[in-house]
């Protein structure tokens, strides 16, 4: 299945050290608009999960990379497989300007990996995705 979606990202972190942040992930991922399917009728995909993650700033340039890792519930196009819980990861890249004192905004691009298995089906999903983020300090 392949073809064009989004998704959306909250995390809560903890600075454990200077440039350094410690957080959790809940994200929603959506596969709305199918190009083409090699699993029958589907008309889309949706992955909703949670893990811990790790972050680092590159000094005083708001340059980030950050990589997250946890389980995922993965389910393509309700009617034709049931909720599966699997394994998914992330890495992104990214950079933020400072909006006021305690807001950035940024951008970013990001590479995440899934994999789940059906008693019949094994299913691996990979994505690449550009970012918009809002972070409060």
């Amino acid at each position: 299945l392949t073809g064009y979606g989004g998704g959306f990202a909250v995390s809560v972190g903890y600075v454990i050290a200077r440039n350094v942040i410690l957080y959790g992930e809940l994200y929603d991922a959506f596969l709305q608009i199918p190009i083409s399917s090699d699993i029958g009728t589907a008309s889309g995909g949706i992955a909703d999960g949670f893990g811990p993650g790790i972050a680092y700033y590159f000094g005083e340039s708001n340059i980030y990379l950050a990589a997250c890792a946890g389980l995922a519930l993965i389910r393509f196009d309700p009617d034709l497989l049931p909720l599966t819980l699997g394994f998914a990861s992330n890495v992104s890249l990214g950079k933020e300007w400072w909006a006021s004192g305690h807001w950035t905004l940024g951008i970013g691009a990001e590479l995440a990996y899934g994999r789940a298995t059906t008693s019949d089906e094994k299913w691996t999903t990979a994505t690449a995705t550009f970012l918009f983020s809002a972070t409060y300090y």
